[in-house]
């Protein structure tokens, strides 16, 4: 299905956005993505454990971890597949195979004229598309990532999100993606810091409500612009 979805995508423009193809292929993640986050929060809560034959609860640690290392083999999976897609845009619709150098390049094919920059403005406006699901991607191996590795999965997908913003300054979604990397996850990681600290700081309760429901907040309104993604 992915590689059909991929056909249409690069042969088949007026079809593919007819359809909401490339929002179609994303959802073939997605729906994976959220049978990995079902299991996880399914073994956290049972503790990695599960029931013998006579009733009793063994222990099985290692069963987060499997599911852990599936979930991160999947997302790198998927972050290499929007890769090559991308390029394959690129090269199909004649714009540059490496990033923009500024934002008036990608201003200048969207104010462009002719059938030339009717094609590079439709390959530009998918690339765009891709970077979020880039970053989308990221911002899913930092949630279930550990130590160092989470801060640069959220730092990638941070610069995907300015990358998509720099291409389609217009739309908003990349905007508030960026907004909520800049503004809270250092917040969270500098928290996540003091907690496991040998002398953490005697207010940080307050500090984690405050977070959570900056979260919460950015969730739903995460939730809104979502429907009217763009």
């Amino acid at each position: 299905m992915r590689e059909n979805y991929e056909a249409i995508i690069l042969e088949d423009h007026a079809f593919s956005e007819q359809h909401e193809i490339e929002y179609a292929l994303w959802q073939l993640h997605y729906r994976r993505i959220e049978e990995f986050r079902t299991h996880c929060k399914a073994a956290l809560a049972s503790n990695g454990s599960v029931t013998s034959q006579n009733g009793t609860m063994i222990a099985r640690p290692e069963r987060i971890t499997k599911i852990r290392s599936q979930f991160k083999t999947f997302l790198s999976e998927a972050t290499g597949f929007y890769h090559d897609l991308m390029l394959k845009i690129r090269a199909k619709c004649g714009l540059p195979l490496v990033s923009f150098s500024d934002n008036s390049e990608g201003q200048n094919i969207m104010s462009g004229e002719g059938n030339k920059a009717t094609m590079m403005r439709k390959g530009l406006i998918s690339c765009h598309r891709c970077l979020i699901y880039l970053g989308d991607l990221s911002r899913y191996k930092g949630l279930y990532g550990e130590g160092d590795s989470k801060i640069s999965d959220f730092s990638a997908a941070s610069s995907y999100y300015k990358q998509a913003s720099s291409l389609w300054p217009s739309s908003g979604n990349p905007h508030h993606q960026v907004y909520f990397f800049n503004s809270l996850l250092p917040n969270v990681v500098l928290i996540s810091q003091d907690l496991w600290s040998s002398i953490p700081f005697p207010f940080r309760c307050l500090s984690i409500c405050y977070i959570v429901l900056t979260c919460i907040l950015f969730i739903s309104a995460w939730n809104i612009s979502y429907l009217f993604r763009g």
